[in-house]
């Protein structure tokens, strides 16, 4: 059952970086829609936008993500991706100071998606390689649980933070939020070295 998962020594550094991993990017998307509608664009611009361009970019992501993690390795994927999570956080930082236009917000959105496809893949990899060969589909839907809980409360608590802050703070803690996955990442695999560049140690 899952409370075995819960048991497991490697649990609470597991559960740590599928918590934070896509914290920072569900909490700025959270009010991306509304942000989009402040700054003049249409609905037929943010489906545009979201639907069309941010999909395909997601889905690109996504496999270029997968094509990414053998020749980078769990680890390095998962810290390069981070990062790059940070860096479009803070795109959207720069589009809500009004700098760059509805041209950078476009870009923004667009490699946003495809950078969450990447870090989305990089992270059921590794949610995976913590699965127990006896309890895979227990774990895996624990881990997955967990990462659906932490992504909807950080997308709930995001207008509530964005209404008295302003986008700006808004977007600014999406950045710091993102960030916090790199130390999560290095806690995870620790001992690493010990094992190898990109094995992670997990206790059954």
């Amino acid at each position: 059952s899952g409370i075995h998962f819960l048991r497991r020594k490697d649990a609470p550094r597991i559960l740590a970086l599928i918590c934070t991993y896509k914290l920072g990017d569900a909490f700025a998307t959270g009010m991306l829609r509304p942000f989009l509608k402040e700054r003049g664009f249409a609905l037929e611009d943010q489906a545009m936008l979201l639907g069309t361009y941010g999909s395909v970019a997601g889905m690109v992501g996504a496999v270029l993500g997968g094509a990414l993690l053998v020749p980078l390795g769990r680890k390095r994927a998962l810290v390069i991706f981070g990062g790059l999570q940070v860096v479009t956080m803070v795109s959207y930082l720069v589009a809500a100071l009004g700098l760059g236009g509805r041209a950078w917000i476009y870009a923004a959105c667009t490699i946003e998606h495809l950078v969450s496809g990447m870090a989305t893949a990089a992270l059921f990899a590794m949610m995976m390689d913590f699965c127990r060969r006896d309890h895979a589909a227990t774990d895996y839907t624990v881990q997955a649980s967990a990462v659906v809980v932490a992504t909807g409360t950080a997308q709930a608590l995001s207008g509530f933070f964005a209404q008295p802050f302003g986008y700006v703070a808004h977007f600014a803690a999406s950045a710091v939020l993102a960030a916090a996955a790199v130390p999560a990442v290095a806690l995870l695999y620790r001992a690493s070295d010990r094992h190898g560049p990109d094995r992670a140690v997990s206790t059954p």
